[in-house]
């Protein structure tokens, strides 16, 4: 959990922004300050010894002039060397480590490895040790061939000789400047990220936060949110936008508040209007039922009284007629009431001669042709009620794009592999290709207010969905619209 903690911080913005400064920032001053520093020491060193090796020459000059000429004693020779003040302490000592001649006389007779740690390291040839503010460095005094004289037997290296020389004012002045150097650099490096990441969290990650929880409110639902930026860059032009897309939004929801309110007052008004029919339709069933059995029974008494015979085929036409609004009036009642779900073998071809009987007097009305081709035995499993809702919809919709003269209706119901479609087309405008993605969205209709209320396609993708069918809309404009719904034969 820490390590997927730890990966979540990284992957932010401010995260990755320190990361990225505090990289930089040692890149761009740790790096050159350290190389600096140690191509200085390096010149600076190389300078110290110079003049080191310089003086250790010269006292080795002055001890052979000294030890030929006998004119100077060894001890005043050194002691004149030790008047400078650079020279700390210097040293004569043989093979064998003992000090025969010192600057410092309480060092005399003593083995120089009692008193130099580094005396093992200085005894093969010019070496400079820094240590405590002094520069420490010997030579070997060799048996040359003027000392050969006095020294035959003594091999080739006298002795050696050992001199402590202090820093100069200029030395400790640049091991104090390295030091000195170092922590301004790391204050420096230090003030540099801070203030780089003041610069970041001020004017980038602070509107980033304000942004990024605008944006949460909007999600939320909030459209009353507003930026208001105090500077004229980038972000201030970004919250301008932001401003300007929720009031957009709030706009546009509160047309389309406005939209489905009218919407639904309508489809209340719809609903109320099919509770009334259906009242209506059942209070003709009443008096046209009492029609029709006076109509029968006039017409059993025509058949005897002779008077009542040329009244037959009035009678006739009056019970055919009664026939007719009744049937108009069960179709409205069957249609309007609401019944429970029930899935069972549909033969779509009587559904849809029955859909065709309910919108016939339209059909009449429009003079609309209408040629059908349906399958032997096409059968689904499906609700009959709400399958026969879907068909009236589509033909609806269908008569209502038809002209009010020369229109044709198409019903096709054809089976392929295990599939049965039902096709319902028409020569009607058509719909135009933009309209065709949002024409099963609820409250979207291309009739017009007046007309439309837009649920009756919303409706049938749903009843299609519940029965795992598919729609296909086929368009073309100023040619006709035709609607294939595929069923699965095995039912859903």
């Amino acid at each position: 959990m820490y390590h997927f903690t730890g990966f979540i911080m990284i992957r932010t913005v401010k995260a990755r922004f320190i990361i990225t400064t505090i990289i930089f920032t040692t890149v761009a001053v740790a790096f050159p300050s350290f190389f600096l520093l140690l191509q200085l020491r390096h010149n600076f060193t190389e300078r110290s010894e110079a003049m080191l090796q310089t003086t250790l020459s010269l006292i080795d000059i002055q001890l052979e002039n000294a030890m030929i000429t006998r004119e100077k004693d060894i001890n005043d020779l050194l002691n004149e060397f030790s008047r400078n003040q650079a020279i700390k302490s210097i040293r004569v000592y043989d093979r064998d480590g003992i000090i025969h001649y010192s600057t410092n006389y309480r060092e005399l007779g003593k083995n120089i490895a009692l008193i130099s740690s580094l005396f093992a390291e200085k005894r093969d040839g010019f070496k400079v040790f820094d240590n405590k503010k002094i520069f420490s460095a010997g030579i070997p005094l060799l048996n040359k061939p003027v000392c050969a004289n006095c020294h035959i037997n003594d091999g080739n290296t006298l002795g050696y000789v050992d001199v402590d020389v202090r820093f100069t004012k200029a030395e400790e002045y640049f091991y104090t400047g390295v030091r000195h150097t170092v922590l301004m650099a790391l204050a420096f490096s230090i003030f540099l990220i801070v203030g780089l990441i003041f610069i970041f969290q001020k004017y980038i990650n602070d509107p980033l936060k304000r942004i990024r929880e605008s944006f949460q409110k909007v999600e939320e639902g909030d459209l009353d949110v507003s930026l208001e930026s105090r500077y004229d860059d980038e972000f201030g032009a970004l919250m301008a936008r932001f401003n300007h897309m929720v009031r957009r939004l709030k706009q546009t929801r509160e047309e389309l508040d406005k939209i489905h309110f009218e919407q639904l007052q309508r489809a209340d008004k719809l609903v109320t209007l099919g509770e009334l029919a259906a009242e209506i339709a059942h209070e003709i069933n009443n008096p046209a039922g009492i029609i029709m059995t006076h109509a029968d029974y006039i017409q059993l008494d025509a058949r005897e009284n002779k008077a009542l015979k040329k009244y037959e085929d009035d009678l006739e036409i009056i019970i055919d007629q009664v026939n007719k609004i009744s049937s108009i009036t069960s179709n409205i009642l069957r249609y309007s009431k609401k019944r429970p779900k029930s899935m069972e073998k549909i033969d779509l071809a009587a559904l849809l001669e029955h859909c065709l009987t309910i919108v016939q007097p339209m059909i009449r009305k429009k003079r609309v042709r209408v040629e059908t081709r349906f399958a032997d035995n096409a059968r689904v499993w499906g609700d009959s009620g709400q399958l026969d809702q879907v068909f009236i919809n589509l033909l609806n919709n269908a008569l209502d794009a038809l002209p009010d003269e020369g229109g044709y209706l198409t019903l096709r119901i054809q089976k392929r592999d295990s599939q049965v479609s039902v096709t319902i087309g028409d020569n009607g405008h058509g719909i135009p290709e933009k309209d065709i993605d949002h024409i099963f969205l609820p409250f979207y209709s291309t009739k017009g207010e007046a007309r439309g209320t837009g649920l009756g396609l919303y409706i049938v993708k749903n009843i299609c969905q519940n029965h795992n069918a598919r729609i296909k809309v086929d368009s073309r404009p100023g040619e006709g619209v035709s609607i294939t719904i595929i069923f699965p034969e095995e039912g859903v």
